[in-house]
């Protein structure tokens, strides 16, 4: 009877230690590399265009190569579309993003926050180019 307590006893012992171990790590480890809470938030930057547009072309490349350093969290998302249906596509985009309503040439560019996804329409390609250049990348 006493052998079959101290078991008992020991195995109470090991689950209250692995739920002491449990909280603790919860409540000082909660910024450790598995927290995603902690990442810096990502840049969308979306350009849309018809393929052979050399404005598109432009402004595809350059999302490419601000992107690739590694520490301005920039996510990349372009789209590229045959010429017939460009103007369709544009016509959506008009209407979803706020400020484009007004902008009927390829390349579209518009980036924001990858989760809460509260876009600033950029412009085009030159719009683009210059709003690089201000952020110093």
């Amino acid at each position: 009877m006493e052998q079959k307590f101290s078991v008992f006893r020991l195995l109470g012992f090991a689950v209250v230690s692995f739920g002491l171990y449990t909280l603790f790590n919860s409540i000082f480890y909660s910024g450790s590399q598995y927290d995603t809470a902690t990442e810096p938030p990502k840049l969308c930057v979306h350009v849309v265009g018809f393929t052979q547009c050399p404005y598109f072309q432009r402004a595809s490349n350059l999302v490419k190569s601000v992107s690739s350093v590694e520490d301005r969290n920039i996510v990349p998302k372009i789209n590229s579309l045959p010429r017939n249906e460009w103007n369709e596509r544009k016509l959506v985009l008009q209407k979803e993003i706020k400020g484009a309503e007004n902008h009927y040439t390829s390349p579209m560019v518009w980036a924001g926050d990858c989760k809460k996804k509260d876009w600033t329409f950029i412009g085009g390609a030159t719009e683009f180019g210059e709003w690089v250049a201000n952020k110093g990348w």
